[in-house]
């Protein structure tokens, strides 16, 4: 998992405050775990996906290089119960240098019992700075999820 970043270095930066209102976008489904978000964020069982899907995907088609907003566009669409298209959402913002859609995209793996595929996703994450996957790896090497047991791997 390489070596963790020390104190303040390699994590997700938050962005400069917002000027103005939140996109609409951002108050239905941004999360509230990620550190660059603009709005206090929602957690997913209250994300409300009917609204929050039509008002993500007019974000998405105003603003299609946005990785943050196709993340907040891959939550309501998970939360619709749609997880081909919300998978599709997340990797289409991880192409977007978007490292927290890398994390999820391999959680959404893992899930679905695709520990090998859900690992490199998840290390890709990581290798981008986003601390949750960071530590997530690390229980991966403990556990041997997807990679080979590795207890000094799971530290470093």
């Amino acid at each position: 998992a390489g070596k963790a970043p020390a104190h303040g270095q390699g994590q997700v930066k938050p962005p400069a405050p917002a000027q103005g209102p939140a996109p609409p976008g951002d108050v239905l489904a941004d999360d509230p775990e990620v550190s660059c978000r603009l709005v206090p964020g929602l957690d997913m069982h209250l994300i409300g996906p009917a609204h929050a899907v039509a008002v993500c995907k007019a974000a998405v088609d105003a603003n299609p290089n946005d990785g943050r907003l196709r993340y907040a566009y891959g939550r309501a669409l998970q939360r619709a119960g749609n997880n081909d298209e919300a998978l599709d959402a997340y990797q289409r913002a991880a192409e977007r240098g978007y490292p927290i859609a890398e994390n999820m995209i391999g959680l959404m793996y893992q899930r679905a019992g695709q520990a090998q595929t859900a690992a490199q996703w998840i290390r890709h994450s990581a290798d981008h700075g986003y601390l949750p996957a960071q530590m997530t790896l690390g229980a991966f090497y403990h556990n041997g999820i997807g990679v080979p047991q590795d207890s000094k791997q799971a530290i470093e």
